[in-house]
């Protein structure tokens, strides 16, 4: 089975760092620190966040403060992308320490989509509210075929 190289898209987009008067330039966050913000990013059709799902394979940090998160959707023209970029920007910008948010978009391969789509259904399963049929309801099944 041959290497397939993602075909990355990007789209920059900078949010300036709010100085906080009276302390010195606060230092980058770490990459731990951003996977730990893109938790808080929730798949609004997925129901799971975009670290524990994979989506989020990679994030670099510099030493300016400069974030560059890899964000792998499910499909190339996924509708809910802008809504995605909104929230990774506005999670990522919360840490003092960035001065700029950039995105890198990829496109899941049928298998990482296979492992998201486990992963979401395995959660959606472990999170579903129990069903209470009341003990007095008569069911009534009707069938055919």
């Amino acid at each position: 089975m041959g290497s397939v190289t993602p075909n990355y898209r990007s789209i920059d987009f900078v949010i300036p760092a709010e100085p906080n008067p009276g302390s010195a330039a606060t230092a980058p966050p770490s990459a731990e620190d951003v996977f730990s913000l893109l938790t808080a990013v929730i798949d609004p059709e997925l129901g799971a966040d975009i670290v524990s799902l994979g989506m989020v394979p990679d994030v670099q940090v510099g030493a300016d403060g400069r974030v560059v998160v890899t964000v792998k959707l499910t499909i190339g023209g996924c509708p809910l992308r802008a809504q995605i970029k909104k929230d990774v920007e506005s999670r990522v910008a919360v840490h003092p320490g960035v001065t700029d948010v950039h995105i890198e978009w990829g496109e899941m391969n049928s298998e990482e989509r296979s492992d998201v789509m486990l992963k979401a259904r395995w959660n959606a399963r472990e999170h579903a509210h129990d069903t209470e049929i009341p003990v007095t309801c008569r069911v009534l099944a009707v069938a055919s075929g």
